[in-house]
């Protein structure tokens, strides 16, 4: 599962960047899902500020998701 190693990540970062879980099977969130293109699960989208900068689909280990941390959230 992607959740636990990204919550610890998230809990060694030293607040440099946030984690939003958003359960895609709500149909209240809908909306969400197509204007952020989800079209897969886990579904990780890269943010500074209010741009997204990368988008990645799929399952990552630790040192993926570290790599995608250095290139787009650092």
């Amino acid at each position: 599962m992607l959740w636990p190693i990204i919550s610890k990540l998230e809990s060694e970062n030293g607040g440099k960047w946030v984690i939003i879980k958003v359960d895609i099977d709500q149909e209240a969130l809908l909306d969400l899902v197509e204007r952020h293109q989800i079209q897969g699960v886990p579904t990780l989208a890269f943010y500074k500020g209010a741009q997204k900068n990368h988008q990645k689909t799929g399952f990552v280990n630790e040192a993926q998701f570290k790599e995608l941390e250095k290139k787009y959230l650092v």
